[in-house]
């Protein structure tokens, strides 16, 4: 980009200037959504993490899809911070062992 730049009222002079954008502001959830819908989670994780976005949304979706082995509860459920979530689906879940059931 040139501009022009007035040292005195008799002499003009183009500079070129240059920018560059440093850093993005915000940058929306919607990022890795694709990759949730794909099943891509390791891929998403890693977009959320470079974006510093809220990895939420991809455990609710791994505790979705595998909420029936006693490891999600580690694995997913305990990553979770939005916790009325959590709390919605622990009154929700149904246990599929007793081992399971005494977490």
């Amino acid at each position: 980009m040139k501009q022009l730049v007035n040292w005195s009222e008799d002499e003009s002079h183009e500079v070129n200037v240059n920018y560059k954008l440093y850093q993005l502001i915000q940058t929306s959830p919607s990022i890795f959504l694709p990759e949730i819908a794909n099943k891509e989670y390791g891929e998403a994780i890693l977009l959320a993490n470079k974006f510093g976005l809220d990895k939420n949304e991809v455990y609710k979706a791994q505790w979705n899809m595998n909420n029936s082995h006693m490891s999600a509860v580690n694995d997913y459920l305990c990553k979770i911070t939005d916790y009325s979530w959590v709390l919605d689906e622990i009154e929700e879940f149904v246990p599929t062992t007793p081992e399971f059931a005494s977490l």
